[in-house]
């Protein structure tokens, strides 16, 4: 986690809503001066997502080595497969975004927003050679999500960061087992601070964890 992922993403969104409002009203504008200002945001939007891509590299490699370290049930049925995080830039990988944004400008224009950038980012999970949406059910998904989210808030702790954890409605869609071994994970982490609501709250755990 960088420090500085905010000030760079908050330039980019910057640029990004100013090169939109430029190309919706591009034709009631002076030509010149909306071929200047284009070339100003463009320049900075490829920038800004240049150097949010990279640390979004750095963070996503950093997460897919730690994930397979974390232990315990159920999470080792989880990980019985390697889980690869699959990670697309927004835009083309053999292509620059400068490219992008100069061929497919007469697009964007008459769409009135950006295609491509940092703003379209995605990434997805995959175990045993398929999504892990198609494979895993709702309860291991969630558990996985919580696990890469779990990943992220110890690097934080590690780095003397105050973290707070707000999860709504936990149980939901795990049961027991799952749920255990999330609650168990967290109670671990005495340097973040937890809230963790249910509708519905099992009667093991209630009972389990109501001293603690």
């Amino acid at each position: 986690v960088e420090h500085n992922f905010r000030e760079h993403k908050n330039i980019y969104q910057k640029a990004l809503k100013n090169r939109n409002s430029l190309l919706r009203s591009w034709k009631n504008s002076d030509q010149i001066k909306n071929k200047r200002a284009l070339s100003y945001w463009d320049d900075l939007l490829i920038e800004e997502a240049g150097q949010i891509n990279n640390l979004r590299i750095k963070s996503i490699n950093d997460l897919q080595n730690k994930i397979q370290q974390l232990s315990g049930l159920p999470l080792e049925k989880i990980l019985s497969g390697k889980v690869e995080i699959k990670y697309s830039q927004g835009w083309p990988a053999d292509k620059t975004l400068t490219e992008c944004l100069q061929n497919n400008f007469d697009k964007d224009l008459s769409k009135g927003f950006t295609q491509y950038g940092a703003h379209r980012f995605d990434l997805h999970l995959t175990t045993r050679k398929q999504k892990a949406s198609d494979l895993l059910s709702r309860g291991e998904l969630k558990t996985l999500a919580i696990a890469c989210q779990l990943i992220q808030i110890k690097t934080l702790t590690q780095q003397n960061i105050p973290v707070v954890v707000l999860i709504d409605d936990l149980f939901a869609q795990l049961d027991t087992q799952h749920a255990n071994w999330c609650l168990d994970t967290l109670n671990q982490m005495s340097q973040a601070q937890k809230f963790i609501t249910g509708v519905t709250i099992p009667e093991e755990i209630r009972d389990r964890y109501s001293e603690k």
